[in-house]
């Protein structure tokens, strides 16, 4: 025999859409009590998939602006590290020589047109175009006789790839003393004349590729003039 507390689910012919519960202990005492539910008043349960999506969304984290700032500042900070320790920032520039034998050599003859050049007034500072442009064309005169006497040195033992550097960075002086000399003429025609230099077909123009090749190789007076402009 079931036991009173046993409960059978049952659906009345007349009532679609219901249900209708039946406590069988009141039957066999004679007494049949239904309880009726509307089904249209429940509800589905969701789903497993439906519940994970709606709680992840819930409890998804909202990236602010600032916090994505602080993030990309942490990452460049870590990638700065990591190029440091991986050796390439150690790494010496591409134009440096791999000996100093014509830097020890190039140092002194810089340094003594520097003091011949000091000699003359500072085209720079001339009060006229006229008398920018005289300066201006016996500086670079004694910039040529510098060369000059740099094109003469010889390098023994020197790298194939060293006399290359070394003839790119003479050739590029005689480049800049050219624009020199022209902007000393154009001067003389107009005195609102523009020194400009020659395109070499690179990233840098002439006279900041000469200028690097002087610092870090160690021989700083042969450097980049500054009297042009």
């Amino acid at each position: 025999m079931k036991q009173a507390s046993d409960v059978a689910i049952l659906r009345s012919p007349g009532q679609a859409g219901s249900v209708t519960e039946t406590d069988e202990a009141s039957t066999l005492g004679g007494e049949q009590k239904n309880t009726t539910v509307d089904k249209s008043k429940l509800r589905d349960l969701p789903t497993a998939d439906e519940i994970a999506d709606r709680d992840f969304g819930a409890h998804r984290p909202k990236l602010s602006p600032f916090t994505i700032l602080i993030g990309l500042i942490v990452f460049a900070s870590f990638g700065v590290w990591v190029y440091a320790y991986s050796g390439s920032a150690d790494r010496p520039p591409p134009d440096v020589l791999e000996t100093d034998t014509f830097a020890k050599q190039a140092e002194p003859i810089c340094a003594l047109a520097l003091e011949d050049i000091e000699e003359i007034p500072d085209a720079s500072l001339a009060e006229s175009a006229v008398e920018r442009s005289e300066q201006l064309r016996q500086a670079t005169n004694r910039f040529r006789t510098m060369i000059t006497d740099l094109e003469d040195l010889t390098v023994p033992g020197e790298s194939t790839r060293d006399a290359e550097l070394r003839e790119e960075w003479l050739t590029n002086w005689g480049i800049l003393l050219d624009d020199r000399i022209r902007y000393a003429d154009e001067l003389l025609v107009d005195e609102d004349a523009r020194f400009l230099v020659t395109d070499i077909g690179v990233s840098e123009s002439p006279e900041r590729r000469l200028g690097r090749f002087a610092v870090v190789n160690g021989m700083e007076s042969c450097g980049t003039p500054g009297d042009a402009g």
